[in-house]
């Protein structure tokens, strides 16, 4: 579509119409959904402009749009909401095709060349090139005046005017300026030069003013009636000698204003000589206050919100100013580079064709850039945004559709898929395994769920797809194993394809999984002497060929296998598929994870940085990395069932979980969210062993590490046991005895509610990690029929700032309380 080839177009049609019909639609469906795709092959990719035309970068350089896409800028210069030219960031540059193009000439020579649906902005909005008409302003970008060309100028004049005579003939001049101006206006012309340049200034002199009139209202009776008669003959004849509000008058330059601040600013911009409008029209047929340098200007005293500004100008240039700050911002405003109005257009003519290009800004500023000095929109952000409206309404009225094509689209593309499969199961949408009886090359509409594709599953290849669904579709579902074998092509279903079926999956409706896999060269066998067998016995009926596998082929008996566990089959799964489909080893955790705080990787945001969250998640892959210090820290891809995210356990957490760290992992990971390089971190800070913890009911369980006179290894072993409990969150109570005076004692663990899921899989790893002897695992523990003997001190053993473990600081601890 994007390349708006009309041929092409239609075979796409042609296919869109009857997969639809195949599907069971009415025709009807599929020419209704077409325009909407049409439309935006015309509208989004469409809007480029020719190779050779400029951008303008922030240093004041000009690119060429093609060297641009093969060196793409950070940043080129764009025009801001108040008319502003600065630069803002590019999304990307994208290189279209070659296609029919129009030139653009305005009448101070500036030209651009685009395609006819190419925006451009004018003073009327942004409007197509194939829409505008002759006379037409555009917004445009004044030429900058470089430092150098001022030197230029500096230099120019002053040897004009380095003789005396040509010295003295100025000063004639000024004085002869000044004799023809009135007193008033040396005195305004004075006062202009000696008048100071802050706003603040401004608004003093207005606040002693206004406390001047105040007291004098307050407190001389003939000065209040006096000002009141002065004020309403003026207003009585403002209201008769014209139209308006408020104190209605006429500039000296003969134009109407609607009050006194803008009569003050009228007067003003005309002894600044700067050529301007009053109340100038806009298409909407609003009108603004002032315009002049191709901005439109708000003198605003009433505070008004954003929005209501933003409706009246929409994409027009416009600046919003207090009357105080009038002049001053306005003369700010004028030494900067800003677009400007005023360059009508001369003649719109075709241009040939050629080499196009979309330039596509960042969303968090302008979606426009300045081309060959001309504001030019930014065509993808309404491209996408339509795309968006017709996107959203597919699925909202086909989600099934809508989903299996997103699948489809994102084949190759676990992490996406991953993505696109969480929705599914957010929406409610069965997702079906691969099966050879029923699934078609691409994830397909299959009652209210999505059919897995066949060419999702890996070392599978077209051939063999085509060769399998052709079998389907010319005698039916395979009946069983034996009439697969009989039915399909093996000239391109080949050994290692059939494997990565099985594993898959897709072979599940014809045999246990462990049965097919174990049996796999006997079903290659059996499937090549019925092929053999096939050709032979169509020979045999021409030729009175006696072969023995034409007349009888003997049927498949298969040898019984062991069965393979299930976390060994949800292996083969990810492996061939790359995500799990049938069931996520997650699945069966996730009520614990949630009881835990656990929240879903696709939940993490940016704007998350620097907060600790929980997630519990499996371990995808990992790799080690030596610090400069030589220290071991690791980086781990976990994912859960939404997404995937990297995650770095530094040297000092590596050492601390160093047992947790093994590939498909089920890990509940405590860590702060950073962002690094644009992508989303998770710092790990605790780990510990996700699992379905089910209780053993013993209440209470006592771990006793027998004493060996070797402080620091017996501290050693009392922390990794610790650790190992610390992973086993629950309702059960659990406490770590050791020796002390011929028997057993608690040791007291300071910061710990002593709370333990006492489940089958501790104990196992209690047994593996300490061994039988010297450790006992006993629950409920009974307690020692010794005397008891005299109590450890009180205070904890374990340091209370390091709960979470044992150090060797806390040998002294240890051999001072025995």
């Amino acid at each position: 579509m994007g390349k708006k080839l009309p041929e092409e177009m239609k075979k796409q049609q042609a296919a869109f119409e009857e997969g639809v019909k195949k599907q069971g639609y009415p025709v009807k469906v599929a020419k209704d959904l077409w325009p909407l795709i049409e439309v935006f092959a015309g509208y989004g990719f469409n809007k480029c402009i020719f190779a050779t035309t400029y951008v303008k970068l922030p240093d004041g350089m000009r690119m060429q749009v093609s060297a641009a896409y093969k060196n793409p800028p950070a940043e080129i210069m764009s025009m801001w909401p108040d008319g502003s030219i600065r630069p803002h960031k590019v999304a990307r540059i994208v290189k279209t095709s070659r296609k029919p193009l129009l030139k653009v000439v305005t009448r101070s020579g500036k030209a651009i060349k685009a395609t006819p649906e190419h925006r451009l902005l004018t003073t009327e909005g942004y409007k197509r090139i194939d829409e505008m008409r002759l006379g037409m302003e555009l917004i445009t970008v004044p030429r900058k005046v470089t430092e150098s060309q001022r030197q230029a100028r500096r230099e120019s004049i002053t040897r004009l005017n380095r003789t005396a005579r040509q010295r003295a003939r100025a000063s004639r001049r000024l004085a002869q300026r000044l004799a023809a101006m009135s007193t008033d206006e040396v005195a305004a012309y004075a006062q202009r030069a000696r008048s100071g340049r802050s706003p603040d200034t401004m608004r003093a002199s207005a606040a002693a003013m206004h406390a001047r009139l105040k007291w004098l209202w307050a407190n001389d009776p003939a000065w209040r009636v006096k000002t009141v008669a002065v004020s309403l003959t003026n207003v009585r004849a403002c209201y008769d000698t014209g139209p308006g509000y408020g104190r209605c008058s006429i500039a000296s330059n003969g134009m109407w204003c609607a009050s006194a601040p803008e009569r003050d600013m009228c007067e003003w911009l005309i002894t600044q000589g700067i050529d301007f409008e009053m109340h100038k029209v806009l298409a909407t047929g609003r009108m603004c206050d002032f315009y002049f340098a191709g901005i439109y200007w708000e003198m605003d005293g009433m505070d008004r919100v954003s929005e209501y500004f933003a409706a009246k100008y929409g994409d027009l240039p416009y600046v919003v100013v207090t009357p105080e700050d009038f002049k001053f911002v306005v003369e700010h405003h004028l030494a900067l580079q800003h677009a400007q109005n005023g360059d009508p257009i001369v003649s719109i003519e075709p241009a040939g064709e050629g080499q196009t290009y979309d330039v596509e800004m960042a969303p968090d500023g302008p979606l426009n850039f300045i081309a060959n000095e001309v504001v030019s929109h930014n065509s993808h952000a309404a491209a996408y945004a339509q795309l968006a409206c017709q996107t959203a309404y597919l699925k909202a009225k086909y989600p099934v559709e809508y989903m299996a094509a997103c699948l489809s689209i994102e084949t190759g593309t676990p992490d996406r898929m991953a993505v696109v499969l969480a929705e599914c199961r957010r929406l409610g949408l069965p997702l079906l395994p691969p099966d050879v009886s029923h699934s078609e090359m691409d994830f397909a509409v299959e009652g209210n769920g999505v059919r897995y594709a066949l060419q999702a599953v890996k070392n599978v290849g077209a051939s063999a797809i085509r060769s399998i669904v052709a079998a389907r579709e010319s005698g039916g579902p395979f009946r069983d194993l034996d009439d697969f074998c009989r039915r399909v092509e093996w000239k391109s279903l080949n050994k290692r394809a059939l494997e990565s079926l099985i594993k898959a999956g897709a072979m599940d409706g014809l045999g246990n999984r462990s049965l097919l896999l174990g049996n796999l060269d006997r079903i290659c066998s059996h499937a090549q002497r019925a092929e053999r067998a096939a050709a032979a016995g169509q020979t045999s009926l021409f030729d009175a060929m006696s072969d023995a596998e034409a007349l009888s082929l003997p049927p498949l008996l298969l040898t019984s296998v062991p069965e393979v566990p299930q976390k060994k089959l949800l292996a083969w799964e990810k492996e061939m598929l790359g995500l799990y489909v049938s069931e996520h080893p997650l699945s069966a955790f996730q009520s614990e994870g949630r009881r835990l705080g656990a929240s879903s990787i696709r939940a993490l945001s940016p704007e998350q940085a620097g907060q600790r969250v929980k997630v519990g998640a499996q371990v995808a892959s990992m790799r080690q990395i030596i610090t400069k210090k030589g220290d071991t820290m690791l980086v781990l891809e976990i994912e859960d069932l939404e997404g995937s995210i990297e995650a770095v356990a530094f040297p000092r957490t590596y050492n601390r979980f160093r047992e947790l760290w093994q590939e498909d992992a089920i890990l509940l990971i405590d860590g702060t969210v950073d962002v690094r390089n644009d992508r989303l971190q998770l710092i790990v800070e605790e780990a510990a062993v996700l699992e379905r913890k089910v209780s053993t009911g013993a209440g209470t369980l006592s771990v006793y590490v027998r004493r060996s006179g070797d402080d620091d290894r017996d501290i050693a072993r009392i922390r990794e046991a610790y650790l190992l409990l610390r992973q086993f969150p629950g309702t059960d109570r659990f406490e770590l005895l050791t020796d002390e005076g011929g028997g057993r004692l608690p040791i007291p663990l300071p910061g710990d509610d002593g709370s333990v899921c006492c489940c089958p899989e501790l104990l196992e790893r209690l047994q593996a990690l300490l061994g039988e002897d010297p450790v006992q695992v006993i629950a409920p523990a009974p307690q020692p029929a010794e005397p008891d003997p005299e109590p450890l001190p009180a205070g904890p053993i374990l340091d209370a700032a390091d709960a979470d473990a044992l150090t060797a600081s806390d040998a002294s601890d240890l051999v001072d309380a025995g």
